[in-house]
This record gives structure tokens, sequence and C-alpha cells, in this order.
């Protein structure tokens, strides 16, 4: 059996202040396979169908060596709108 370390991620809110409101990061469920992250917009956004545009997080997040942060959005909100 592997002996595989749990790695530290270390997140920081870029603006402690401000958008102390929004959650950090974090897993919704006991079995989900990752985290859930909110967006920090002082107002909403509309984006197309097919446009890109950058939503920001409000928070900086370290990754330790061989690791990977991917952003992906939620099934079922992707299928009903095309995200």
């Amino acid at each position: 059996m592997n002996d595989v370390s749990c790695p530290t991620i270390r997140v920081r809110r870029l603006s402690p202040k401000k958008d102390a409101d929004i959650p950090l990061p974090r897993y919704m469920t006991a079995h989900a396979s990752g985290m859930d992250i909110c967006c920090a917009l002082e107002s909403d956004r509309v984006l197309q169908v097919g446009a890109i545009g950058i939503i920001p997080t409000g928070v900086a997040v370290s990754i330790p060596e061989g690791f990977e942060v991917q952003v992906r959005p939620r099934s079922g909100l992707a299928f009903r709108h095309g995200i």
C-alpha cells in the first residue's frame, strides 16, 4: 500500500474586507470530487452562449507541485444554459 500524503492547498482572499461575505472554496457534499468556488462580482454579469469572459473569484490559490486546478461548470447548469 502506498503512503499518500494529503497536500496543503493555501487560499488567500485578495480583498478580505470587501469580499468577506464570499465563501471560500469548499466541498459541498461528503463524496464530492471537487470544491465549489464562488465568484466575486460587484454586479450581475451576463455571458451570451459561446462568449468568453473573465470572472473573478476574489481568491489566490497556492497549488502544490504536481497538482493542478480546473474550473468547470456545474453539469446541470452547463447543460441548461450552454456554458
